[in-house]
């Protein structure tokens, strides 16, 4: 729903700094470990930029036990990760805004799932923020405010992001105009139509 979706608003940072957010319920095949593993080789290879990656959304302990910890503490990066649990309206947006780059899915290979649309790159298309994923989404493969990371287990290039988002020059706005087609309000539209024209051939 674009219309109740707020735009990204990014808060204004010091050229050494850059953040990262990750929106959901935190489940295996979202790999964010991926991200905290790339960001502790990006600092054992004598990265200097302030990075900080946001975690919005419930996470089993197990989860965090079995997934996250272990990478965080191999690294000692406890500093760069924030888990911010369950955020929805202005605190959600809040966090957004602090916010340059946001994490999609990077291990649907790991639940055999290549090709999917997931609501979150919608959703973040919507708010005008940059991404990255790791499935096949043809609605997103090609556009320029996307990264594609490769669907397997190893850490995020950390350096790829950092340089993607140097150069990046596209407003919120005009990230938005590219998924307006793909509200709700359109989309059930279509099926409206597809269902009146089934009811048409039907009657004849």
């Amino acid at each position: 729903d674009v219309d109740s979706t707020p735009l990204h608003r990014p808060l204004p940072v010091s050229h050494d700094s850059l953040s990262f957010i990750a929106v959901a319920e935190v489940h295996p095949w979202h790999a964010f470990e991926r991200v905290i593993a790339g960001i502790g080789e990006y600092y054992k290879h004598g990265g200097t930029r302030n990075l900080v990656f946001h975690i919005v959304g419930g996470v089993h302990p197990n989860h965090m036990k079995n997934f996250f910890l272990p990478v965080i503490q191999k690294y000692g990066i406890q500093d760069r990760i924030v888990f911010h649990g369950q955020l929805f309206g202005d605190a959600l947006t809040e966090v957004f805004n602090q916010c340059q780059f946001a994490i999609g899915s990077l291990g649907r290979h790991r639940s055999c799932i290549t090709v999917i649309k997931t609501l979150k790159n919608r959703e973040y298309a919507t708010r005008g923020i940059p991404f990255i994923y790791s499935e096949q989404d043809s609605d997103f493969d090609h556009q320029p405010y996307v990264l594609k990371a490769p669907a397997d287990e190893s850490p995020i290039d950390i350096q790829q992001i950092i340089d993607f988002v140097d150069h990046f020059q596209m407003k919120p706005e005009e990230i938005r105009k590219t998924v307006e087609h793909l509200s709700w309000k359109i989309q059930m539209e279509e099926v409206v139509k597809q269902v009146d024209k089934l009811s048409s051939s039907l009657e004849r």
